[in-house]
């Protein structure tokens, strides 16, 4: 692995071109320390994912599931775009009254995805207008038992080819290729604190091995 400094381009990367590259400066992310530091938004975990089974009606889950079908509908008003997930236990439709023509650029049948919002029902669990992330066929916590780092991706890096697998190789990436941080605190401060080291912190926020560490990791880095 080729070794940067902290502070070269993330152009120094194999996965970032002249168009990811603009995309993400865009958005304060330049150097290979602002990829490092990029923070996930949240995490996926077995203890955070609902089976769709389990859901409840007028409350806010996170469902990971395989798009079964997709297509636009029209209703007495307009046309709306809906997508139907499943996860094994149960059916979950996704609907989105407007941006329907960017909207349904994002899905194609079989991807996997996560999802969240408030679960209404009409006909069926319905979510309108959910968040939601694009993942890697395994990237399921309820199967894996792993913990999935989700990032805040905007539509203008989607449209760059900026998905949520691409964002964890990419950190991946510069993680590998920078080594070690220096710490701005000394070896005995964190041991009498119990804290994690920075490198350790970092490694943990963006690839954790179970809960314990990455609640380490935020605590050290907050």
């Amino acid at each position: 692995m080729t070794s940067f400094d902290i502070d070269d381009p993330i152009t120094k990367l194999t996965q970032i071109g002249a168009r990811r590259a603009e995309a993400l400066s865009d958005y304060q992310i330049k150097s290979l320390r602002d990829l490092v530091f990029y923070f996930p938004r949240k995490h996926l975990d077995r203890t955070n994912v609902t089976l769709i089974k389990d859901v409840s009606r007028g409350h806010k889950f996170n469902i990971v599931g395989k798009v079964e079908t997709l297509g636009e509908n029209r209703t007495r008003y307009k046309k709306i775009f809906q997508v139907i997930i499943t996860d094994g236990t149960g059916l979950l439709t996704l609907t989105w009254f407007n941006s329907i023509r960017f909207i349904k650029k994002l899905f194609k049948k079989g991807d996997t995805v996560a999802v969240h919002g408030k679960v209404e029902w009409y006909n069926g669990f319905v979510i309108n207008h959910p968040e939601f992330d694009r993942l890697d066929h395994n990237d399921n916590p309820t199967n894996t038992g792993s913990i999935i780092p989700i990032y805040s991706l905007t539509n203008e890096l989607r449209s760059a080819g900026i998905e949520q697998r691409i964002i964890r190789k990419i950190i991946l990436q510069a993680l590998d290729s920078v080594g070690s941080l220096k710490d701005m605190f000394n070896d005995s401060f964190i041991k009498v604190n119990n804290l994690y080291g920075l490198n350790e912190s970092l490694k943990q926020i963006h690839y954790p091995k179970n809960i314990e560490k990455l609640n380490q990791a935020i605590y050290r880095l907050k």
